[in-house]
């Protein structure tokens, strides 16, 4: 004859094992991700410390407000034109030499004027200033202190850059006199 409280216990063992095994598994899996999360938090830190103020008066003042140096700086920005249309400003620096040391160190800062260019008839380039109210977007893709390329854009979210920009000159000198 069959015990039925032994065939039944069983039945039971069986499920609780088996949901036991599915709630450790989402939990691995849940604290993984959150892992992930927390190290991409981490590396983006010090992007995300890396801002820039003054679009309004036709200059850019970037600045670093980490505690590591920045080794390289792309910055681009774009004006919308009444079309919506995105179009591309010069960004600029008046200095040819780069940081010392190569890298925006700590608490650096660096200015940029930034204008519409123009190439007149004949082939003259001309630089006009921001008009106010101009709707601008500036992008800034740089290179910390892990090595690490981010890009961002306004006041968003640094994001992972995987290959360095294609176009990675040399970051221009601290225009220190435009500081003050």
């Amino acid at each position: 004859m069959t015990d039925w409280w032994s065939v039944g216990s069983s039945i039971a063992g069986a499920a609780a094992t088996f949901a036991a095994t599915g709630v450790a598994l989402w939990v691995a899996v849940r604290d993984g991700r959150q892992r992930d999360a927390e190290r991409r938090d981490q590396e983006a830190a010090q992007a995300r410390l890396v801002t820039f103020t003054g679009i309004s008066d036709g200059r850019l003042l970037i600045t670093n407000h980490s505690l590591l140096p920045i080794s390289r700086l792309l910055v681009t920005a774009k004006v919308q034109e009444a079309d919506g249309e995105w179009k591309f400003l010069a960004v600029r620096s008046r200095a040819t030499v780069p940081w010392p040391g190569g890298e925006l160190g700590p608490g650096g800062r660096v200015t940029l004027p930034v204008s519409h260019r123009m190439v007149e008839p004949g082939g003259t380039l001309v630089f006009s200033p921001l008009q106010n109210g101009e709707s601008v977007r500036v992008t800034m893709q740089l290179l910390d202190a892990q090595g690490l390329w981010w890009e961002r854009t306004n006041d968003q979210e640094p994001v992972r850059l995987l290959q360095p920009p294609p176009y990675t000159p040399t970051t221009p000198a601290a225009d220190t006199a435009d500081d003050a």
